[in-house]
């Protein structure tokens, strides 16, 4: 979006419309036998993740009882609301109860979505929240012991995820800002410049460095990373053991530093290792970019 100026700014239905139907154009055009179907992930206002845990039950009961709770732990009817769940161990060991992860979108928000892919000329093969496709893609790329507990913190343009994890299940998922985006406008705003100018000069910034332009936004961005740590670790009985950093606010320079004085955890940035990229690639890129879309694939 070269004409941005402020955070806010955003591309309208119609700009985005137009730009999705120019690049299936050209990938049909380059590609004509892959097929018109997609699948594509949802996240942000309007979508909601929670660990319910509720008495020993069959599946078939479970399909029941989970919209029946989800009328009472979120703030929308259910009938407004598109519904999955993921049955996950209950999170503290030996407790003989159904642990869910209950996930769920507004079902307008689904349909628009939906609306303007269809208007591209593209079919939603399969559409989950972000925050599940980054799960797989971590699980599947990494080797997650079953008695650990780590946090996946993913720093995206709009969003950031805090993923909680023991083993390979997923028990806490918040979405909050600042994110990228909010690192940039710091800058834009502090050296009174252009968008494009500012993350120019965000990517080059050292946040261990004093008075930097995005503190204001590095700090409350840390602050909030530290809370959700601290409310993941009491719904768990226990304090994870790493946080793996990713996305690509992740990659500012010295946030990894001030991860670690901010929590005191072991930090590390996400990289391959169960999935490699291609052999003989001329770039070879950081696993941290790529969750959301190495999670997407693998579910198709």
């Amino acid at each position: 979006m070269p004409d941005r100026s402020s955070l806010r700014d955003r591309l309208d239905a119609d700009r985005m419309r137009s730009r999705l139907t120019d690049l299936f154009g050209e990938l049909f055009r380059r590609h004509s036998n892959w097929p018109h179907r997609a699948c594509t992930a949802i996240q942000g206002e309007g979508t909601f993740c929670r660990y319910l845990e509720l008495p020993p039950m069959s599946d078939k009961e479970l399909a029941v009882a989970v919209p029946a709770m989800a009328s009472q732990v979120l703030p929308f009817a259910v009938e407004d609301l598109v519904l999955e769940y993921m049955p996950v161990p209950p999170i503290k060991a030996g407790e003989k109860k159904r642990g869910v992860l209950l996930v769920a979108a507004l079902r307008s928000k689904v349909e628009r979505l939906r609306a303007m892919l269809q208007a591209a000329g593209i079919e939603i093969a399969h559409l989950e929240t972000t925050a599940l496709a980054m799960v797989r893609s971590f699980v599947r790329n990494h080797r997650v012991p079953d008695d650990e507990c780590m946090v996946l913190v993913h720093a995206g343009s709009s969003w950031t995820h805090l993923i909680g994890l023991c083993g390979p299940y997923p028990y806490f998922i918040r979405e909050f800002t600042p994110a990228a985006g909010d690192f940039v406008y710091a800058c834009q705003m502090g050296a009174q410049t252009s968008w494009e100018d500012a993350e120019i000069l965000l990517n080059e910034t050292d946040v261990m460095e004093p008075d930097t332009l995005c503190e204001p936004a590095v700090g409350r961005w840390l602050s909030e990373v530290r809370r959700s740590i601290e409310c993941f670790s009491r719904q768990a009985g226990r304090q994870p053991s790493t946080i793996i950093l990713s996305g690509g606010g992740g990659t500012l320079r010295g946030l990894e530093q001030r991860l670690v004085a901010e929590t005191s955890l072991v930090v590390r940035r996400d990289h391959w290792e169960r999935l490699r990229e291609a052999q003989g690639a001329d770039r070879k890129p950081t696993a941290m970019l790529y969750n959301t879309a190495v999670g997407l694939a693998l579910a198709a």
